[in-house]
């Protein structure tokens, strides 16, 4: 009897467990991250390390289908899938269907988003020299469609709404505080303006909302020599790799990061 009233605890415990761990394995396996601009440069990077670590990858493109093609190519070896769907971020209604395309083609919604599409006007710090339009290309993109983009998560994602909750990382700027390149850098202070006050009412629905905030960025998209000018005022003295962003934004994805909301993440060798 001693050895009975003994064993069925440990039976029933580690049937428990079991039972914990094929749920865990099941919510690792279900992660789905929406990147936006995801074809090149920081979010390339970022497709690519999701797919690596298991995740299953949304890219988003505006134009360059090519190019996310050619993320998709890169991933074959990984062990997430990465399927490109194309949408302009700064039209709610092309974020409306970019969703439902997502579902459609997962049959789920996604559990992260990561809002990482932007668009930047050559550097200029005079105002009698910036184009309205210019200035209102820059709020529909950095700051108007994170907004669409969240909104649309937030719908499906919110405990409240019967969703399971999520996190959201928004990639910034250090323009965002030196408004070295003007339009630039106020966009990217009204997208960190949103997470400002989301960080304290989305916690409630389960979601978490974060920032990364990179400085200069190898890209490809910047000569070598404009870089090494540049360097040059940088404490670590280079540029950035597009996969140190993209590590830290996996980090605000994962359930390491689950007591982050409203955190700032500066990645700008030491400035």
């Amino acid at each position: 009897m001693i050895v009975r009233r003994v064993f069925l605890p440990v039976v029933v415990f580690i049937e428990i467990v079991c039972r914990c761990c094929s749920l865990s394995s099941s919510t690792d396996n279900n992660k789905l991250i929406l990147v936006t601009g995801g074809s090149r440069g920081i979010g390339r990077a970022t497709c690519l390390l999701l797919a690596e670590k298991g995740y299953d990858v949304a890219l988003n493109y505006c134009q360059d289908e090519e190019a996310a093609q050619r993320v998709v190519e890169e991933s074959t070896s990984a062990v997430g899938t990465i399927v490109p769907f194309q949408a302009d971020i700064s039209k709610p209604d092309q974020v409306l269907k970019l969703f439902q395309d997502i579902e459609t083609r997962f049959s789920q919604n996604p559990t992260g988003l990561v809002n990482n599409a932007g668009v930047m006007e050559p550097m200029q710090k005079d105002i009698t020299k910036i184009e309205n339009e210019i200035l209102w290309r820059d709020y529909q993109t950095n700051a108007c469609g994170p907004f669409y983009c969240t909104k649309e998560f937030v719908q499906r994602a919110a405990k409240s709404r019967g969703g399971s909750g999520g996190s959201i990382v928004c990639v910034s700027s250090i323009s965002a505080e030196s408004a070295q390149i003007l339009a630039y850098g106020m966009s990217k202070a009204a997208l960190e303006a949103m997470v400002a006050g989301l960080s304290k009412t989305l916690p409630l629905e389960g979601i978490r909302i974060n920032i990364v905030q990179p400085g200069l960025i190898d890209t490809g998209l910047a000569s070598p020599d404009i870089l090494e000018v540049m360097s040059g005022v940088i404490p670590a003295r280079r540029a950035g790799r597009p996969s140190e962003v993209a590590a830290a934004i996996e980090y605000f994805l994962s359930d390491a990061s689950q007591y982050c909301s409203g955190t700032k993440l500066r990645i700008a060798g030491g400035l």
